[in-house]
């Protein structure tokens, strides 16, 4: 929360990366971060190998959000939104994430995230037989976010959403859509406060979003 939301971090791109093994030794070490930005697009990389989250999006489970997070049992904060808003993440491939802390996925969101979207990425082997909690972790806290036209080549969850608080009540992570993607794995969530669709069958739309995901060098 600023004073003058013009002064917040913004309109940043990412791309054109090979991300490997960020977090070998620090585990606990996503690749990419953003915590409290907006405008931020993150395409065209390739990540693989990663202890934890190949990309994180937000930060404290959504108790600095506008209204906090009911399910913590803490009045709220702050009456009006963070300066988050409108961050992408798009046509990257991602590889074996998550593969040695829990709750990570190859995608995690904590908070707020409006106009935020996880779109035409692909996703493989993620959390198969191992910890990440599936592809995509709308975790506590996690809102507003669109995830769509991904494809997901993975056995375990493809989303997880995390919409149960610490003691049990519903609308943790609320407000979100998930739709159009692609795969055979499940969407998870314990409670409805969410848009979901199941992955649909690989097509040739699918084909293509896969095609032209991951590392682009621009010279």
């Amino acid at each position: 929360h600023m004073d003058d939301p013009e002064e917040a971090t913004g309109a940043i791109r990412f791309t054109g990366n090979h991300v490997y093994w960020p977090g070998a030794e620090l585990q606990d070490s996503p690749g990419v971060v953003v915590t409290y930005a907006n405008d931020v697009t993150i395409d065209q990389n390739t990540f693989v190998t990663t202890s934890m989250s190949a990309v994180q999006l937000g930060w404290g489970f959504g108790l600095v959000d506008e209204g906090g997070n009911p399910t913590f049992g803490v009045p709220a904060a702050y009456d009006s939104p963070t300066v988050v808003y409108g961050n992408t993440v798009s046509h990257n491939v991602f590889s074996n994430n998550s593969n040695e802390l829990p709750r990570g996925g190859a995608v995690r969101v904590i908070g707020a995230q409006p106009d935020g979207t996880i779109e035409e990425n692909w996703m493989i082997d993620e959390a198969d037989g191992r910890v990440g909690w599936g592809a995509v972790l709308l975790d506590e806290g996690a809102r507003f976010m669109k995830v769509t036209r991904n494809v997901f080549d993975t056995e375990e969850a493809a989303v997880t959403i995390i919409d149960m608080g610490p003691n049990g009540e519903c609308g943790s992570a609320r407000d979100n859509a998930v739709h159009g993607n692609w795969g055979t794995a499940e969407v998870l969530q314990d409670c409805d406060q969410n848009q979901l669709d199941a992955p649909l069958p690989r097509d040739a739309d699918a084909e293509a979003v896969a095609s032209a995901a991951g590392m682009v060098v621009v010279v």
